[in-house]
Formats: structure tokens, C-alpha cells, sequence
């Protein structure tokens, strides 16, 4: 069915995009957050022109399309406003379909297991040892992610021995059965990253994410190299050519592919099918409470090539109080959450946020 309608609703955090087709069938999708009074005018100025008519069911060519026709100004802004624009075709596709984006991808699965995302690094080691002790106990959590380091690229920490002072707590605080994870954010140069990841290892964390800047891929890959720990990454990249450099110099062993970045689902599963064809594990990056939560469920649900774990912040109230009203919160059982069974990505926004927003509409 054509694309009669791209209209955007925008806080200055928050985008949603809606999409309605010529017989009334709507879709609702996500722009990646902040900075949205940009992403909104991509959305309605460079891309609607690109969709606006098009068959509503040509979600790949659409999004092919969008990055093909803007390669003058192909970057992060044009895959965040097209995030929108795809991730609301994929809740029509489901929902003409009858059944949800998971189901539309050939899953099953009615729960997906998680792991507590601590989003903040300059909490002291004796605090995230303690919430994250408490929250296992509360939600069931059996994996956490810790945040180490300070700045990109510099070796520096919030005060000398902090990672090692946290990381060492929280391992000695938790049960040796639960999977421990650590994130520095790009911190680190390659004799620092190595020297650390040692010490990842033998206190038995997981995964090491992105131990140094992401645009410097050779450097994470000599550390992925030189480690036994798995060397995660990816979230910041959104060029499928670079996702293709990445693997082929096993610059990761975890792909983290953040679907709002990227620019939807669409691109996120051909790197989940790029990953998977090299023998790697794939896991979305999901640090804000928004729909991207919920994509990312579908998503993990969905691939041939899960890790065991997807994340999910433990910070809301802390970093995001700009997301409470959005729509309902995803409910933590057992250190799982339930992939959504109703047709499309099965949440509904809620009326009283949208009315308060800034209002766009492009139409055919």
C-alpha cells in the first residue's frame, strides 16, 4: 500500500515518527534520541520526499533508498531520522501481516534474558556493588555491565584505580555465577586496554566493550587479538561498509549494533547476518528507557545469533527522567523480559505524551 503520511512528534529528547498508508493502516517508529528538532527536519526535508508514495511493504528498498539518494551527506544524522521512518514500516509490515516484528522475523520466543547496564561511572565502587546486589536480588538479574574509565582515548579514570577498585568489588560481591560485563567507552589506548583486559580475565568478566575509540578499529583489534576476554563494539557504527571492515579485522568478537544509530531494523539484521556468517555473536546496544528497548527485544528475539544477554539500563531515574510518560514500563522478571506477542512492535505510546509535543506532517 502507498505512503500517503510521514508525520514526526518531538520533545527535544524524543522523536516518534508515524506512518499511514492509503488505507489507513498507521505504523509507529523512533528517530534515535536527543537533538530531535534536527533529526524531525531530516526527517520531513531530506527523507519524506525519498518515501512519500512508495509502497509501504519496500522496506529494504526504501532503505536503500534513503541512504543511496542523500550520499552528499551520508553520516549519523541520516541513518538516525531514517531509523524512524524504517522502524515505523516494520510495524506496519507486522501488523498488516497479523502478527508481531519477532513473529514477522520467524521467532518464537516469549522472553529474552538481560543483563542490568550500570550507565554511570562516577557512582563509588561501594554504591554499584551494593544496587546491583539489591537488584539481583529484586529483578533476578544474572548479568550486570559495569562503566569504567574517563574521556576517549586518553588512559584516564574518574580517580587512579577506580576500574580496578569496582571491578574487583563487584566480582567479590556477586556470585561467582553471575556474568559480569565492563565498558569503558572507548577509554583506553591499546597497552592500557591489554593491561586491564588481564585483569578482566582473571577476575572472569565476559566481554570487554569498545576498549578504545571505535573509529580507531585497529587498535581493538590488536586488543581482541591479544585477549582471551571477547572484545565487544559497534554501537556507534552505522556505515555497513565499516561493519564489514570491523569483521574482516576481527576487530570485535561481540557485535553491538544500535538499531537508532544505524538507521532501523533493516540495517541492523544485515549486520546480525554479516556477524553470523563470520561465526560472531551479535547483541543490540540498548542504554535508554524509549521504544528502542523494544525494538531491541524484537531484534534479539529475532537473530540466528544472539549472546546470552541483552542489555537493559539500570539508570532511569538517574540519566533518562526525560523518558517517565512515554509509554509503559517494560516489566524485569527473573532477569528476563517478554518479547511483546501483539501484532507490530506491541506498545502503545501514550496520547498524553504526543499532545504535548512538537507537531510535523508531510503528506503526498
Amino acid at each position: 500500500m502507498r505512503i500517503e503520511k510521514i508525520e514526526t512528534f518531538h520533545t527535544d529528547q524524543l522523536c516518534v515518527v508515524r506512518i499511514t498508508t492509503e488505507d489507513g493502516m498507521v505504523g509507529y517508529g523512533q528517530t534515535a534520541h536527543l537533538f530531535t528538532n534536527v533529526t524531525s527536519k531530516i526527517v520531513h526535508r531530506q527523507l519524506a520526499p525519498i518515501v512519500l508514495g512508495q509502497n509501504s511493504d519496500d522496506i529494504e528498498r526504501i532503505s536503500d533508498q534513503c541512504i543511496d539518494t542523500t550520499y552528499k551527506f551520508y553520516g549519523s544524522y541520516i541513518c538516525r531520522a531514517l531509523a524512524g521512518i524504517d522502524t515505523a514500516l516494520w510495524d506496519i509490515r507486522a501488523k498488516r501481516a497479523g502478527k508481531s516484528v519477532a513473529q514477522l522475523l520467524g521467532s518464537n520466543k516469549t522472553h529474552v534474558d538481560i543483563y542490568g547496564s550500570s550507565m554511570t561511572k562516577e557512582i563509588t565502587p561501594a554504591q554499584e556493588a551494593e544496587r546491583m546486589k539489591a537488584l539481583q536480588e529484586k529483578y533476578g538479574f544474572r548479568a550486570f555491565k559495569l562503566h569504567v574509565g574517563k574521556g576517549v582515548g586518553k588512559d584516564l579514570d574518574i580517580y587512579p584505580g577506580r576500574t580496578e577498585e569496582v571491578c574487583e568489588l563487584v566480582r567479590e560481591t556477586l556470585d561467582d555465577s553471575t556474568e559480569l560485563f565492563v565498558d569503558p567507552n572507548g577509554a583506553y589506548n591499546v597497552d592500557r586496554a591489554i593491561e586491564l583486559g588481564h585483569l578482566f580475565e582473571e577476575l572472569g568478566y565476559g566481554y570487554f566493550e569498545e576498549p578504545c575509540p571505535f573509529w580507531e578499529m585497529e587498535k581493538s583489534a590488536a586488543v581482541n587479538k591479544a585477549l582471551k576476554i571477547p572484545v565487544a563494539g559497534g554501537e556507534q557504527d552505522y556505515c555497513l561498509a565499516q561493519w564489514k571492515r570491523i569483521i574482516e579485522q576481527e576487530a570485535v568478537a561481540i557485535a553491538q549494533p544500535d538499531i537508532l544509530y544505524i538507521g532501523g531494523l533493516t540495517r541492523a539484521l544485515r549486520v546480525a547476518d554479516m556477524t553470523n556468517e563470520a561465526g560472531l555473536l551479535c547483541t543490540p546496544h540498548n542504554g535508554t528507557f524509549n521504544m528502542l528497548q523494544i525494538f531491541s527485544i524484537h531484534f534479539n528475539a529475532a537473530i540466528p545469533n544472539p549472546h546470552p544477554f541483552m542489555e537493559f539500563s539500570i539508570d532511569q531515574d538517574h540519566l533518562d527522567p526525560w523518558t517517565k510518560g512515554f509509554f509503559p514500563p517494560i516489566e524485569v522478571q527473573d532477569g528476563k523480559v517478554a518479547v511483546p506477542q501483539e501484532p507490530g512492535w506491541g506498545v502503545e505510546i501514550n496520547s498524553e505524551w504526543m499532545a504535548k509535543t512538537n507537531y510535523t506532517v508531510s503528506e503526498v
